[in-house]
């Protein structure tokens, strides 16, 4: 890696062609406020601990060469994750939106969607409850933009009722199904 000094700030280009403008520590390690643009074109803003990603930080994910670097204070700028980072990775509460503009707003840890959490897709439907490993799974309860409903028990990504008992779904004419749920099926 070659390292350029200023006074409080070091800019540092990686032989694999990262850039790393921001503060740094005794050891030339990533400590403190820095920003790093990755290869892909990806850019992280945020605070940074013994060189890893640790604090609060965005990433937002370009799919073009980045020329001004104003533009990642851009709030309108997706797809983007905003919240907490531990070793290089999202861990604890944070939201991240997609280029649909659907988003999740709760709970990470190591880099996952791990505990509470709502999800809002651009159709409108919104999940809220408990994810593991990214996946909807546990007690939920989704809402659709016409009015049906489900709260339940879910098992990697669809409804399942059987585990503590059973679901129940709302239909928008007021009609419920409340019983077992096994991958979505009454």
């Amino acid at each position: 890696k070659e390292i350029y000094n200023t006074k409080s700030n070091v800019i540092i280009k990686y032989h694999n062609e990262d850039k790393y403008i921001g503060e740094w520590d005794k050891e030339n390690l990533r400590n403190g406020r820095g920003i790093q643009i990755f290869k892909n074109n990806n850019i992280y803003f945020g605070y940074w601990e013994k060189d890893k990603m640790k604090g609060i930080g965005k990433i937002i994910k370009f799919n073009k060469k980045v020329e001004d670097l104003n533009i990642i204070f851009n709030e309108n700028i997706v797809p983007f994750y905003y919240g907490e980072w531990k070793n290089n990775l999202e861990d604890g509460k944070g939201e991240e939106v997609w280029k649909d503009n659907s988003l999740y707003r709760g709970e990470y840890k190591e880099g996952f969607k791990e505990g509470k959490g709502i999800l809002i897709l651009k159709d409108g439907t919104e999940y809220s409850g408990d994810f593991s490993h990214s996946k909807i799974e546990g007690r939920g309860i989704i809402k659709y933009k016409d009015g049906r409903r489900y709260e339940g028990n879910w098992i990697n990504n669809k409804m399942n009722g059987l585990i503590n008992g059973y679901g129940e779904f709302t239909f928008s004419s007021t009609k419920k199904y409340i019983g077992n749920y096994v991958n979505e099926v009454k």
